[in-house]
């Protein structure tokens, strides 16, 4: 190809290329025509047709003007209608520039090189509380939108740079205030906002100025534009705002309201422009004088300065560093209502509606129609719900994507520093309102960095008080590091009052607790593990003190030796050293804890409910969920708690029980205690050395004191070591076993120094006691009085007189049988059965061990100043071997019918053995081994009842010895050991006692004498005054008695009493009692003074039918007792009669004697006469309601006996002939008395009186006849004369008769009533 061709045909492309490029710029240029023609056009219309729609207002548009080869667009004369035609606009823009970046073609993003809003107005107002004149715009725009097309989970970029707002302005008209705000001169100027990397030219520097309300506020900055960091910065500051004019404009919504406030500020914004773009705010914020209030105006929160010093915050990077965080002077109030709730309340003072409480309260609001519209909404509404789930469920996965390209936000505070910090806690949902408040609260903590990756360390002390009252000396004082996985703190409290959680407590308890808290611990976390290292805790001055007297009234006060009057408990310290608690391990660890002088009152009250139950207040609550059946707790891991030492100095403790038959009172004092080595929770340990020493004491006398050392096992139940008790008051536990004893023990100290070796088998307990034990001080008494009524006012002392009132009722069957609960027929309940001031058991061995029988050794045995109520009972067995008898079952003996029983003429009585002996039981109670036993200083008080009337001694000056017994046979003899007893009856007759016995074996096998002989009965006056009234002038008294009782149960006894000369005084005025003893004497002794009984018994105790009381009663019981009573029915019966005498009958208003009545008076006549140390008293007895008729029927007797004399008379007859009126004469007289009456009488036609039969004139005549009031006395008194006169007449002497005082009234109630004359003798 030639040159020229080749040339041709580049000029022929070159060609080509450039009508290609025309094309192209012709294009360009058209583009360009039709952009710069018609796309302003469209904005405008289309951008008021828009805006229109979618504000609701008219949106006007001036003009747009549009520059496509620069993109540049400018529209001008911007305007939203306000509310009202003719109002002024709500916004008003006179232009608005934006210069594109061709880039936004390119990267689909805006990349706006400038953007201009000059001279923007706006005009807004507030009609109301909470409604703007907005509100129309602000709901047209939230009206429902067309479904959004589902976001890819992309984040939109931008970047727009060159941002200017000039000469903006604001007119806020707020008609609730009537006040207008306005805004002007707004200059702002923003370099560039941007989350797209691009670098643009920036003209524009930070800038934020305006004017409100004529106050000028101004930001500057300075830039680097020409730089290649391209740096800018901006200062703010910002001097003494009063935030307080605006309060009102902070939404009514929000819980809490700011009421005070003042801001300064010192700010500087830097921009900075490399490869990523940056904005770091750094300067200082201080708020001054700031107060926040609750809802209910209440103080919430405030301080009088709070410091905010920024380092470096860099928002786009999500950094924040601060220099230093400081807050001086703040006060924090938080109050929980009644309701407990918060009181973040909203400005009408009700509570801020949860989610849930709004569901709620939607709920109830929605009515149930139906069944079928309640399901179709309920089909919506899961619809509805599963859709926001599945685009939120999509939107967290893109949320999860673009937080991969964010930066994760970092905290750091170089030094936080807060002082002089004050919060005030007022809780009301509890039973006492609590109040706690922090003092001068300081702390400081230095490098925190969040996240974390290295603790911060802090450190900081607050003193501690509550509500008026409440000591303010706490103070607390802590320093450690923490991150927000681990933290380990130094805590120091210094007299913190216990008082600050009392308020608590009050809906747990109703006392309330007082004290100050000392302590030194460490705290450490890991994660979820938590552990305590307590170091030291001191609790001082510790006291339970009662709130309200109703439900915790103390029982106690200062006999206990508690300070305050109302207080419970109280303790002086209580310490705890190295205290360890790991809830990751479940181990707790207690190096020591130490109680230092507890004092305690405890008491039950009768219903059994102790008194702590009345202090649980949510123990009554939880009454009725108590009886339902509680689920079976999850099983855990057991916690291990270890005590190295447990040690109690000085308590002090009183208890009271009258939940008992008897009121139970005993005091502990100095009590120590030292417990080592003990885990409470663990299933299985060994024994943990145990030493405890204390006194015990109960009423007046001296303490006892207990003393152990060993060690003490509870799993299982073991106790080992040496025990030391002396003078332990054993009857202050009485009551507990009192239904078991057949007596009250009133008094008893015990006395125990040896070993004691006891453990819980599988099998049962075993126990081996070994040492030296004694009794002293006992005094034993009966439960009940059988007989002889109760001591009043010499009772020995108060638990006397408070005999249980439940035992006696108990016993009163008994009583009623003539048999006390162990026989004492002549005891009362103030007696004491048994007494003595030393009872010692040396060489004391017990060994009890299942499955084998029982042990009981003694090696000697001594008794001294021993006082015993010795009563030989109806069945020939002494009461003291009962003392360990079952009561019921002696009760039941004592009801079985005596049969068999036959009396011999000479006042004996003779028993018919039984066929067989029962055969003894094999042998199941202990073995008991008893030594040598030595009496000295001994007091008997001895009954014998085997005959009647009892008689009694009382022995003194007792000494002798009983040699060793066991209760097991040797060699198959029983062994009886021997007795030897002597000392003086009633001071002046010698006693002695010998024979053989041994009181273990059943029945009681013996063979005693005993003698008293020529027993003076003078010396007994004071006792004869005290029970009978009357002095003994003279007499003596003998006893001889022989008991044999072989062990098959044959008993051989004879008793004989012989008084000689027996002779009363009179009566003591002022005595206790007064009993006719000379009466019981006149009618038992015989003509020589001398009383004599003798009455032997035989008898097989092992029958049983043998019963001795219906015998004794027959033979000497009937007599004493007739003798008493009813000595007339004695007398009556020694002369064969078979009637009471001492009622002598007349007919009703008679005084004339009957011939039984005659009869009977013969006999008392023949009596008297035989007796002449008595004397007799006649009292006549009438009745007016019963006799009156019967008084008018003798008086009309005694009429009809008068007219027989007037007639007699009349015919020459003596008037003393007529003694009586015959039937026949009856009715002839009875006329003339009719005739001779003045009373109003039946007549015939003629006017005379009519004959009438008798029965009429009877009955007219007493109809007639008046009863006067002296008429029943007068006949009372005619009828003791008629029986005087009587027995006069058969030989009594006037002397020895008298006539008692006429009875008339009093009868009403007696229904057996009748006429009669009562005898009564007495001794002359």
């Amino acid at each position: 190809m030639s040159e020229t061709q080749e040339t041709n045909k580049k000029k022929l492309v070159a060609m080509r290329w450039l009508r290609r490029l025309g094309w192209c710029l012709l294009a360009l240029l058209l583009l360009w025509a039709l952009s710069w023609l018609l796309l302003p056009w469209l904005l405008r219309t289309q951008g008021e047709k828009l805006g229109t729609e979618k504000l609701g207002r008219a949106v006007h548009i001036g003009a747009v003007e549009f520059k496509p080869w620069s993109l540049e667009l400018t529209v001008r004369d911007l305007q939203i209608a306000g509310p009202q035609p003719g109002s002024p606009a709500m916004l008003a823009v006179e232009r608005i520039y934006v210069d594109a970046d061709i880039q936004s073609v390119f990267r689909l993003a805006p990349v706006l090189d400038a953007i201009q809003v000059v001279k923007p107005v706006v005009h807004v107002a507030q009609t109301a509380p909470g409604q703007f004149d907005f509100d129309d715009v602000l709901q047209k725009l939230r009206s429902p939108q067309p479904q959004p097309q589902p976001d890819n989970g992309k984040t939109a970029h931008f970047a727009l740079y060159n941002i200017e707002l000039k000469d903006g302005q604001l007119a806020f008209r707020d008609d609730t205030v009537r006040q207008t705000h306005e805004l002007k001169d707004l200059q702002l100027g923003i370099p560039f906002l941007s989350n797209l990397e691009s670098k643009r030219e920036i003209k524009v520097l930070p800038q934020l100025a305006f004017v409100l309300n004529g106050s000028q506020f101004a930001s500057h900055a300075e830039a680097t534009p020409f730089a290649d960091d391209r740096k800018a910065e901006a200062k703010f500051a910002i001097k003494d705002l009063d935030l307080k004019p605006y309060l009102a404009y902070i939404p009514a919504s929000l819980p809490v309201k700011l009421a005070a406030g003042v801001l300064n500020a010192d700010l500087a914004l830097a921009f900075e422009q490399q490869e990523k773009t940056q904005v770091r705010l750094s300067g200082e914020v201080h708020a001054s004088g700031v107060q926040v209030l609750d809802a209910a105006h209440g103080e919430l929160l405030g301080w009088e300065r709070l410091d905010v010093q920024l380092a470096d915050v860099q928002p786009l990077l999500g950094q924040v560093h601060i220099a230093q965080l400081a807050l001086d002077g703040a006060q924090l109030s938080l109050k929980r209502g009644k309701n407990g709730k918060l009181s973040l309340l909203d400005a009408q003072g009700q509570a801020l509606p949860g989610r849930g409480d709004a569901a709620a309260a939607t709920e109830e609001a929605e009515p149930a129609s139906s069944v079928a519209t309640s399901d179709a909404a309920s089909i919506d509404a899961h619809a509805e719900k599963a859709e926001p789930q599945a685009v939120a469920a999509e939107s967290g996965a893109s949320a999860g994507k673009a937080s991969a390209d964010q930066p994760s936000w970092s905290v750091q505070i170089d030094a936080l520093k807060l002082s002089r910090l004050k919060g005030v806690w007022v809780d009301e949902s509890v039973p006492l309102p609590a109040r706690v408040q922090l003092d001068d609260f300081h702390m400081e903590a230095q490098h925190i960095a969040w996240p974390f990756k290295e603790p911060f360390s802090f450190e900081g002390s607050s003193g501690l008080s509550g509500a008026q009252g409440v000591p303010s000396t706490g103070r607390l004082v802590f320093s450690g590091k923490a991150t927000d996985q681990m933290a380990e703190v130094d805590v120091r409290t210094t007299g913190l009052p216990l008082q600050l959680g009392a308020s608590y407590l009050t809906g747990v308890i109703e006392p309330g607790l007082l004290g100050t808290i000392d302590s030194e611990m460490h705290l450490s976390r890991e994660g979820a593990a938590l552990k305590v290292a307590l170091a030291q805790m001191r609790v001082s001055d510790v006291a339970l003190q009662c709130n309200s007297t109703a439900n915790c009234a103390p029982p106690h006060g200062p006999a206990i030796g508690l300070k305050g009057k109302n207080n419970l408990l109280e303790l002086r310290q209580l310490l705890v050293k190295d205290a360890v608690l790991d809830t990751a391990t479940q181990h707790v660890k207690l190096g020591s804890v130490q109680l230092v002088e507890p004092v305690l009152g405890v008491s039950r009250a009768k219903d059994g409910r102790m008194m702590f139950e009345d202090w649980l207040v949510a123990s009554r609550a939880r009454k009725a969920d108590d009886r339902k059946p509680a689920s079976a707790p999850a099983a855990s891991k057991p916690w291990d708690v270890q005590l190295d030492l447990v040690a109690i100095k000085g308590a002090q403790l009183a208890f009271q029980d009258e939940s008992t038959a008897r009121k139970v009172t005993f005091r502990l004092t100095g009590w120590d205690l030292e417990l080592r080595d003990y885990a409470p929770l663990a299933t299985k340990a060994k024994p943990s050395p145990l030493k405890f020493s204390g006194r015990v004491g109960s009423g007046r006398s001296e303490p006892g004191r207990i003393a152990y050392d060993g060690s003490l096992g509870l799993a299982p139940l073991s106790a080992a070591g040496r025990l030391n008790v002396s003078q332990l008051p054993v009857h202050a536990f009485v009551p507990y076993a009192q239904a078991m004893l057949p007596v009250r023990l009133v008094r008893a100290d015990a006395n125990f120094r040896g070993t004691v070796d006891f453990s819980q088998s599988d099998k049962g307990p075993v126990l081996h006691l070994k040492g030296d034990a004694g009794m002293d001080d006992v005094r034993v008494r009966p439960l009940v009085a059988a007989v002889v009524p109760a001591r009043s006012e010499d009772a020995s002392d108060d638990d006397g007189k408070r005999a249980s009132e439940t035992v006696r009722k108990a016993a009163a069957p008994a009583a009623s049988r003539g048999a006390g609960t162990l026989g004492m027929g002549l005891m009362g309940a103030g007696d004491d059965l048994l007494n003595w001031k030393l009872l010692s058991l040396r060489a004391l061995a017990v060994d009890m061990v299942p499955g084998q029988r029982m042990k009981v050794q003694v090696g000697e045995t001594a008794l001294t100043d021993f006082y015993a109520r010795l009563v030989v009972q109806e069945n020939g067995k002494l009461n003291l071997q009962d003392l360990g008898s079952n009561r019921g079952a002696d009760l039941a003996d004592a009801a079985a019918p005596a049969d068999g029983v036959v009396v011999e003429a000479s006042g004996g009585a003779a028993v018919t053995p039984p066929a067989t002996p029962a055969s003894p039981d094999p042998a199941t109670g202990p073995i008991i081994d008893m030594g040598p036993i030595t009496l000295a200083g001994g007091t008997v008080k001895f009954s014998d009842q085997f005959v009647r009337p009892n008689y009694s001694a009382d022995l003194s000056e007792l000494a002798g010895r009983m040699g060793a017994f066991s209760s097991e046979p040797t060699g198959g003899q029983l062994q009886l050991a021997e007795l030897e007893l002597r000392g003086k009856a009633e001071g002046t007759a010698s006693l002695e006692i010998t024979g053989k016995l041994n009181p273990l074996v059943k029945p009681l096998a013996l063979n005693i004498h005993g003698k008293v002989r020529d027993l003076e009965l003078s010396p007994l006056t004071p006792y004869s005054i005290k029970y009978a009234g009357h002095g003994i002038e003279r007499g003596k008294m003998s006893v001889d008695v022989q008991y044999d009782v072989t062990p098959e149960g044959l008993l051989t006894a004879s008793n004989k009493l012989v008084l000689n000369q027996l002779t009363f005084g009179d009566a003591v005025p002022g005595a206790p009692a007064s009993l006719p003893v000379k009466l019981a004497v006149a009618l038992l002794a015989d003509r020589n003074g001398v009383i004599d009984l003798d009455l032997p018994i035989s008898g097989s105790l092992n029958d049983p039918q043998f019963r001795l009381a219906p015998i004794i009663f027959k033979v000497i019981g009937n007599l004493i007792m007739k003798a008493v009573t009813s000595p007339f029915a004695l007398l009556s019966g020694a002369f064969g009669g078979g009637g009471e005498a001492s009622h002598v009958a007349f007919a009703p208003g008679s005084a004339v004697l009957d011939a039984d009545s005659k009869q009977s008076l013969d006999k008392v006549a023949k009596a008297l006469e035989d007796r002449p140390a008595l004397q007799l008293t006649v009292a006549g007895q009438a009745d007016l309601e019963r006799e009156k008729d019967g008084w008018r029927k003798a008086r009309i007797d005694d009429l009809v006996l008068a007219q027989k004399r007037r007639v007699t008379v009349r015919a020459g007859g003596k008037p003393e002939d007529v003694q009586a009126v015959s039937a026949a004469e009856y009715p002839a007289l009875l006329k003339d008395v009719y005739k001779r009456a003045d009373i109003q009488k039946p007549r015939n036609l003629v006017g005379m009186a009519s004959d009438i039969p008798v029965a009429e004139m009877e009955t007219l005549l007493l109809t007639s006849i008046s009863v006067p009031d002296n008429a029943m006395r007068e006949l009372a008194l005619a009828r003791g004369v008629t029986v005087r006169d009587y027995l006069a007449s058969k030989g009594v002497k006037l002397e020895r008769l008298f006539l008692g005082n006429a009875k008339t009234e009093g009868f009403g109630e007696d229904k057996d009533w009748t006429p009669h004359a009562e005898l009564s003798l007495a001794p002359r």
